[in-house]
């Protein structure tokens, strides 16, 4: 087992270029992290600036982590969940009848198959922590900005309208969790 971590360097350093879309969907989640505040900074400064760092040590082996992953594997996710899924990738799709207007006007690209999968097996593997043996709507949820904000590509107009793909990946979530809609998870919630 391997789990590869990157971080994104503003494009605007010198030397660093952006990745493909291609590429760039071969990561599982991409998680955002803000500046520390000023504690979290303190705390920074005092586990770093001392002469000897921090060792970190192994938390599982890779038969442990392999027993998790199948684990994960064994999560149930009902079939009414795969098809909010569905719904909820294809509301990401510019072209798309189903995408919102958002996604209409500001996207170029939207989330595709790979998508789906990061999705459910963020799902999956948050259900497992939570001690549950099912996938619920929350974990879809939570697990939406990470899976799909890097799959979201903004258009030109998008992009100078500062708008960030989560702006609209919460439309898309709530689009198809309105009661009044029509949408999948508005019949399932």
């Amino acid at each position: 087992p391997f789990l590869v971590l990157a971080t994104q360097n503003p494009i605007e350093m010198e030397g660093t270029y952006p990745l493909p879309e291609a590429q760039i969907d071969r990561f599982l989640f991409k998680v955002t992290i803000g500046q520390p505040d000023g504690p979290e900074l303190a705390r920074i400064l005092e586990r770093t600036i001392v002469s000897t760092l921090p060792v970190a040590g192994a938390m599982l082996d890779a038969e442990e982590l392999a027993t998790l992953q199948r684990a994960a594997a064994e999560i149930v996710v009902p079939a009414v969940l795969i098809e909010a899924v569905s719904e909820l990738v294809l509301r990401t799709q510019p072209e798309r009848p189903e995408a919102t207007e958002g996604i209409k006007r500001y996207a170029r690209w939207g989330a595709g198959p790979r998508g789906a999968q990061a999705l459910l097996r963020g799902a999956k593997s948050r259900a497992l922590t939570e001690g549950r043996p099912n996938v619920s709507f929350k974990d879809l949820e939570v697990c939406l900005l990470p899976a799909l904000r890097h799959r979201l590509v903004l258009n030109y107009e998008g992009q100078s309208e500062g708008l960030s793909p989560d702006l609209l990946l919460a439309e898309v979530w709530q689009s198809a969790t309105r009661r009044e809609g029509a949408g999948l998870l508005a019949r399932s919630t």
